[in-house]
């Protein structure tokens, strides 16, 4: 319990220090929108970290508007590589809560992701569908226990 607490501090931090421009030159380069592959609206939407009560419902106005494009609009940002790592997060975080099962892929490619924040937002995702899914949220979670970074493969032993 308490290395868990420790890991969503540590996250946290990190993931701040990211969405503030946390790099040395003060400026993020995952923030040049013109680098995005995906609609700047819901990026910005997604941005904040922790996401707020207001970007979810921000979010869910989004998701009226776009009907079932939604999840593919959200996977589709879980998936660029040139999105800030807040957005990738809080996108697969948001994809879990909508419990969108027919993206698992977006999660399992999640894996392979360079940053750590990433990997381990997508195992801990798969206790959205562990109960639903169990066996593509347990296959997810095997995969996991191999990374190399301890704070995903907790996350995958709490699957």
């Amino acid at each position: 319990m308490k290395r868990t607490l420790l890991v969503l501090i540590t996250s946290a931090v990190a993931i701040g220090a990211c969405a503030t421009g946390g790099t040395r030159s003060g400026v993020d380069p995952n923030l040049d929108e013109t680098r995005w592959r995906g609609d700047p609206r819901l990026y910005h939407m997604l941005l904040p970290y922790p996401i707020t009560a207001e970007q979810q419902d921000s979010v869910s106005v989004y998701a009226s508007e776009h009907g079932e494009a939604t999840n593919y609009l959200l996977a589709e940002a879980a998936a660029d590589v040139h999105a800030p790592v807040v957005v990738r997060v809080n996108a697969l975080f948001v994809l879990a809560q909508r419990r969108a099962d027919t993206h698992m892929h977006v999660f399992r490619s999640a894996l392979d992701a360079e940053d750590v924040h990433i990997r381990a937002t997508a195992v801990a995702a798969m206790r959205q569908f562990a109960v639903t899914h169990p066996r593509e949220a347990v296959g997810i979670a095997r995969m996991a226990l191999s990374d190399s970074e301890g704070d995903v493969q907790a996350q995958a032993l709490q699957v």
